[in-house]
């Protein structure tokens, strides 16, 4: 049996696809916010160039997922202590999010294909820049791996291939909520009357000046320019 084990999940909810192109962590970039780091677009000959995609499911799927991936790893590695699903994060609204992703290069330094995407009809995605909130299926490869950092033990996955059933571009979750509304009156706003464009109000009228004495010519020469 091998370390690598595919496993198709259906039905999730796509978050912060990076499909479209090889991506990387810039640690340096700073936000607007004032923090740092963010994922920014590069080559793929860029040191830790990769495709990724988060993906959601409900705790009973997301449950049965887990006990899937702590069998596998239990198979293969019987000694250690399964921790976890590395890329495992629990969301304030109760749903549990995944993330897998496949590097550009293998460790050999050989260049691995973009993961495949295919539409409801199993064609080819023409379009790969979707946006978060799209739907379908996602196929992972889980392999056993070691987390340095925690110092654990668990389930890495690898991205293998994607379904997109429902494809959301050009706005995602951040046009949500918005609605078609009627610009309330603009007072500056130009009117149909030529001789009062503006709308503007009626001035008072002004009295008539009174008859100023001519100025003589030779103050011309007083002018600075």
């Amino acid at each position: 049996m091998s370390d690598f084990m595919q496993h198709l999940l259906n039905n999730v909810t796509f978050m912060r696809p990076r499909m479209n192109q090889p991506y990387r962590w810039d640690s340096m970039f700073k936000n607007d916010d004032g923090n740092m780091g963010k994922y920014v677009a590069c080559s793929a000959d860029d040191d830790k160039a990769h495709w990724s995609i988060s993906f959601e499911m409900d705790k009973a799927a997301a449950t049965e997922f887990w006990n899937v991936a702590k069998a596998h790893f239990q198979n293969r590695n019987p000694k250690e202590k399964f921790a976890a699903i590395h890329s495992y994060r629990d969301l304030e609204d109760g749903l549990i999010q995944f993330t897998a992703k496949r590097n550009c290069k293998t460790k050999k330094g050989e260049y691995t294909e973009p993961p495949k995407m295919v539409d409801h009809n199993l064609e080819k995605l023409t379009d790969r820049a979707i946006w978060s909130g799209s739907k379908g299926d996602v196929k992972v490869t889980m392999l056993p791996t070691h987390n340095p950092s925690k110092k654990e033990w668990g389930i890495s996955l690898m991205l293998t291939s994607v379904q997109v059933i429902e494809a959301r571009y050009g706005g995602g979750d951040d046009l949500d909520g918005f609605k078609k509304a009627t610009p309330p009156d603009n007072p500056m706003a130009v009117q149909d009357n030529p001789d009062n464009p503006y709308g503007l109000p009626d001035l008072p009228e002004q009295p008539t000046p009174s008859k100023q004495p001519a100025i003589d010519d030779d103050l011309d020469d007083e002018i600075p320019f």
